[in-house]
């Protein structure tokens, strides 16, 4: 039996308007989140109460997780992701494509 992996990866820039937005995506069929690029940067300045919905809504998923070298290229190490994987380039992009589907947003 085959399970149905889909993973989401979210890259856009995570405005107020956009988190309420993702805030509202179902995550039944999703069993990895990947924050990369703008997503990830964008966090360090969400006001506290989106980042604890936005770790909230997360933790729903299975893996969730960002790419480490995103972190020092956009030097957004306060973010606090103790709650989320961090992976090297390589594994993140391998992680990314164990799936059956990709959705981004």
């Amino acid at each position: 039996m085959t399970l149905n992996r889909k993973s989401l990866l979210i890259t856009t820039e995570l405005t107020r308007h956009n988190i309420l937005e993702l805030l509202k995506l179902t995550l039944h069929d999703v069993n990895q989140i990947f924050f990369y690029g703008q997503a990830l940067a964008s966090i360090q300045n969400m006001s506290l109460g989106h980042k604890i919905q936005l770790h909230q809504w997360a933790q729903q998923a299975d893996t969730v997780g960002y790419c480490g070298s995103v972190v020092a290229r956009y030097d957004c190490h306060d973010i606090q992701l103790h709650h989320w994987q961090e992976y090297g380039l390589t594994e993140f992009y391998a992680k990314l494509h164990d799936a059956n589907a990709l959705e981004q947003f």
